[in-house]
């Protein structure tokens, strides 16, 4: 277990692992509690909800800031180029990811309580709620698959201008 938890990096604690948790706790102390509190399966459930989590939240909650907030990214090649003169704009950019993340966890928890609380659940079946969360992350993660290729090809293509 110990080789397991040191193979984790920084960017996975942050990005995964806290906002699973605490998506975590928050469902258990609010909504329902999950059961099991071994900690080998509520580590890995928390990196797997965390990963759904931040991929919500790069995919969804980042635009969304976006559009309502002056604020604006730049392109993925500008911040390569940057970071590699300004090492502290990848520490800021991991704290920046954690607290979007934070704003979905807190997104997801309050859809999930609205639910709750107005009885709609009552009239969805378990088979049409399982299916749907199916379908979701399958486009959630097709996404997510996409984003993660245009960023290794845009940083290969810079990496082999830098060799010329």
């Amino acid at each position: 277990m110990e080789k397991l938890i040191n193979n984790f990096s920084k960017y996975h604690i942050i990005e995964t692992l806290i906002p699973g948790f605490i998506f975590i706790m928050l469902f258990k102390l609010l909504i329902v509690n999950i059961g099991k509190n071994d900690f080998i399966f509520l580590t890995i459930l928390a990196y797997f909800v965390g990963i759904i989590i931040s991929r919500i939240s790069s995919i969804f909650t980042k635009k969304l800031l976006f559009k309502f907030t002056k604020e604006q990214g730049i392109k993925y090649s500008d911040y390569i180029k940057a970071t590699k003169n300004d090492e502290k704009i990848e520490e800021f950019s991991m704290d920046k990811n954690l607290y979007r993340n934070l704003v979905t966890v807190c997104l997801i928890i309050l859809f999930v309580k609205i639910m709750q609380n107005t009885k709609i659940m009552k009239f969805i079946s378990m088979d049409f709620l399982i299916i749907t969360i199916l379908v979701f992350l399958i486009f959630l993660f097709s996404i997510s698959f996409i984003q993660m290729n245009s960023k290794i090809v845009e940083r290969a293509k810079i990496s082999i201008l830098k060799k010329k």
